[in-house]
């Protein structure tokens, strides 16, 4: 197929220098669009990527600090000794404060609802969809209350 359209730009450029006439025959002006066309195409699907692009360091993730200067990296290591049971102030002696608390009632059409309290921890971009905070790199710890006292109930970690 290459050859076949090299073999007619050689005679297109052929009739070009004897006579001056090939942009007059309508076969030969729909053959150069075509041809450059192909070009393009040919052309532009051979680009590579450089492989000094997969060398650059990009910032890990890991190293993003939240609002309370705890990183990623750490808040994912400490959130390892979470239990079920702790208290709010045990859980901010583990991490840190969060960045924002919500209550919230669980299961409001079941048999046993129970309001909760959740709190929000979040690294990353502070990008909002919707009506929420960015999904990515996200830690919810949801509290209950037993004996007037707060209790963690369970956490729930967002990532990409």
């Amino acid at each position: 197929m290459l050859a076949m359209v090299w073999g007619r730009l050689l005679h297109l450029q052929n009739n070009l220098r004897m006579n001056n006439t090939v942009l007059e025959n309508p076969s030969n002006t729909t053959c150069i669009y075509i041809l450059c066309a192909l070009i393009f195409v040919v052309c532009g699907c051979q680009t590579t990527v450089s492989s000094k692009s997969h060398d650059v360091p990009r910032p890990s993730l890991l190293t993003v600090t939240n609002s309370y200067g705890i990183s990623l990296k750490a808040a994912q290591d400490k959130s390892l000794n979470l239990e079920q049971g702790m208290t709010q102030a045990q859980v901010v002696l583990l991490l840190c404060k969060p960045n924002s608390e919500s209550p919230k009632t669980f299961f409001p059409s079941g048999q046993n609802p129970w309001n909760g309290l959740v709190w929000h921890y979040q690294w990353g971009p502070r990008i909002h969809w919707f009506d929420r905070p960015n999904p990515e790199d996200t830690l919810e710890i949801i509290f209950e209350k037993h004996l007037n006292v707060w209790v963690v109930t369970t956490w729930i970690w967002s990532a990409p």
